[in-house]
């Protein structure tokens, strides 16, 4: 007998380390750039994400050359320098510097995500200061009237949203016995996966992940229950498979070979192809809109299965990387498109005009 998906969450060696902060990274009390009301409180767009994920250095680079003020923060900047959240006025002191966030985007960072110092007392008192710091943040991030990536409602409430917005879903259990619900799917292979994060923090920057797992019959009938629930579906036969990107209206996918979803997704070290960007037929731009709106996200990545002209809806990840298909396309759709949804917001909140400018030329500009 043996449990799905533990050998990988137990195999040390498999295990990520998130990077560190770049070199390149611009630090968040960096110069001010516009916006400036008249009280000297510069209304800015705040990004808040690892060290280690660069989507949003990229934003920032291209937000700064665009006069747009945005604040980049990751957990290295916890505890670096003075911090005060006002809610009343609505602003955030960072190192002496004023800024009242108008839009804000939370990625990845959670309480186990903030490194306790070396000279740290009990565990008690890191596990306090943890919990304090993400509370920050989350609080900070709440000021701004725009707030990203919006709710994300768990895998069930997903799938049933996702076949009220027209797109095909699989048939789905999740039980603490997944060797009976795969007899029950036979006599065809199934697919077993966690019921919520497919990755677990045991260590401040250390990933250990637990990937979609496919079994025949014969293995399932050996998996062992009764501790962890699991989600468990029949194996959907495809073509292909699409990482939708979804930023408030703005869209970019990716087009990936069979078998894709249920590989290591771990930055550079992932060794999964990536076919090409693609242009999203009208039907599936709707079906994407229509999930969201269900859902209450404005940002997400969906992981659609490609059988001729059915799309099955496996899951969206409201914190779903971009960075590593544009490193392997050569292209910069996704960037392009939150790029565009960040002045957007921006202008609205502060009663400005997004200019007409070529953003790709730009994104080129600040190295994608």
């Amino acid at each position: 007998m043996d449990e799905p998906l533990f050998g990988q969450l137990e195999d040390r060696g498999a295990w990520f380390r998130m990077p560190g902060r770049a070199a390149t990274q611009t630090e968040c009390r960096g110069p001010r750039t516009g916006a400036l009301r008249a009280d000297g409180t510069e209304s800015v767009v705040l990004l808040i994400d690892r060290d280690g994920c660069h989507e949003f250095d990229v934003l920032h680079r291209a937000l700064t050359r665009l006069g747009v003020p945005s604040v980049r923060l990751g957990e290295s900047d916890l505890g670096a320098f003075d911090v005060e959240v006002r809610p009343a006025e609505g602003e955030v002191v960072l190192a002496g510097r004023r800024v009242r966030p108008v839009v804000s985007w939370l990625r990845h960072l959670g309480p186990r995500s903030v490194a306790a110092p070396a000279a740290s007392g009990t565990t008690a008192r890191e596990l306090f200061r943890a919990d304090s710091w993400y509370a920050l943040v989350r609080e900070a991030a709440g000021l701004a009237p725009h707030r990203l990536p919006g709710a994300c409602p768990g895998r069930l409430e997903q799938l049933r949203a996702a076949a009220g917005a027209g797109f095909a879903v699989p048939p789905t259990v999740v039980t603490t016995d997944p060797a009976r619900a795969a007899r029950a799917f036979g006599p065809d292979r199934v697919v077993v996966k966690a019921l919520d994060e497919h990755a677990v923090e045991v260590a401040p920057g250390a990933l250990a992940f637990a990937h979609p797992e496919v079994a025949g019959q014969e293995r399932a009938a050996r998996w062992r229950g009764g501790a962890v629930p699991f989600v468990v579906q029949p194996f959907v036969r495809h073509d292909e498979e699409w990482r939708v990107h979804w930023f408030d209206g703005e869209v970019a996918a990716f087009r990936l070979p069979p078998g894709a979803a249920l590989a290591s997704r771990t930055g550079a070290t992932c060794p999964v192809p990536v076919r090409e960007a693609v242009p999203l037929p009208q039907a599936v731009r709707r079906s994407t809109a229509a999930l969201a709106a269900r859902l209450g996200l404005r940002c997400g990545a969906l992981d659609l299965l490609v059988t001729g002209s059915t799309y099955t809806f496996l899951e969206v990840n409201a914190d779903g990387d971009w960075r590593w298909f544009e490193r392997r396309t050569g292209t910069a759709p996704a960037s392009l498109a939150a790029l565009t949804l960040l002045r957007r917001l921006h202008a609205d909140a502060t009663g400005g005009h997004a200019r007409r400018t070529d953003l790709l030329g730009l994104l080129r500009a600040v190295r994608v």
